[in-house]
């Protein structure tokens, strides 16, 4: 991706800017303040131990504050967002349309999100992320989907004598190839990448204790204590999702689901390269979750 440079209001601080939000091509558009930009200077640190506790514990079982109540998520009172943790949780994602999340401002958004959990940086750490939520600023006319795995599902489908396997085995999860491109093409490494291994089974949550699959092909690299071609046998067949649900979402329609129980990618379906064909651009906040709990007290180191 090509990109151009701009100043800050702020500062005299140089910052890049991916092309495709250009100062000069998108000087009316509405959302310039949620543009993309390339930060060199700031440096983050790596995510301390903390505890956490599931808000959907608290969540009422029949959902009857949120459910025939509610409207607009951004109106939500502590009791309905109890509700929907809880819903996340058993649902793993739920849709929104009609919404005005988009146009709340950046501190209500965060604010919103900050609900459910410390706000997350990045997910290869002892704290992976918990809930997700996604609301789109602007969208091609066709394409740009999101897509999610079910992970709960993907572990039922596999064979007791699997399941059994799998249980007792961790991957590594690493964010290193992420820094290693980031540096290869000249781009500014904000945090050190770290490594962590992780159960490849875990308990969904504090909420439903699901078992689920906990690897996908974006951060587990191989299986820990087994050879390669061991490792790379197994993470390909638990790599091939096939209980998923995709949705072309609109710039009303807000998305939360829950990173513990389901995996996730965004689907291009266009040329995102080639301004003509549209711009996907959005708002994302992530929360923190627990640190991952295996099977029979395995847990991540």
């Amino acid at each position: 991706m090509t990109s151009s440079e701009t100043i800050t209001a702020a500062s005299d601080q140089r910052i890049t800017v991916s092309a495709a939000h250009d100062q000069e091509t998108n000087t009316s558009y509405k959302y310039a303040a949620y543009l993309p930009v390339y930060d060199e200077t700031t440096k983050l640190r790596a995510t301390e131990p903390f505890e956490f506790k599931d808000r959907g514990l608290d969540g009422d079982k029949d959902k009857k504050n949120l459910l025939g109540q509610a409207s607009l998520l951004s109106a939500l009172n502590d009791a309905q967002k109890k509700d929907l943790a809880l819903l996340l949780a058993e649902r793993g994602v739920v849709v929104f349309r009609g919404q005005d999340f988009k146009d709340i401002g950046p501190e209500k958004q965060k604010e919103f999100a900050s609900f459910f959990g410390r706000l997350h940086i990045h997910p290869v750490g002892a704290h992976p992320p918990g809930i997700t939520l996604l609301c789109l600023l602007k969208v091609p006319s066709s394409g740009g989907d999101t897509a999610w795995v079910s992970q709960a599902a993907a572990y039922e489908r596999l064979s007791e004598p699997v399941q059994k396997l799998i249980e007792g085995l961790r991957a590594e999860h690493s964010g290193f190839p992420q820094a290693e491109n980031a540096r290869r093409d000249g781009k500014f490494v904000r945090r050190e990448p770290v490594k962590s291994d992780h159960p490849i089974v875990r308990f969904s949550g504090q909420v439903t204790g699901q078992k689920v699959l906990f690897v996908n092909p974006g951060f587990a690299k191989r299986i820990v204590g087994l050879k390669d071609e061991e490792s790379d046998a197994i993470l390909q067949l638990l790599f091939k999702p096939i209980f998923r649900c995709e949705l072309y979402g609109t710039t009303t329609t807000m998305t939360l689901w829950d990173n513990r129980v389901t995996a996730h990618t965004a689907i291009s379906h266009y040329d995102v390269h080639n301004p003509a064909e549209g711009l996907r651009h959005g708002i994302r906040l992530t929360t923190l979750g627990e640190k991952p709990q295996g099977i029979n007290g395995l847990d991540c180191r």
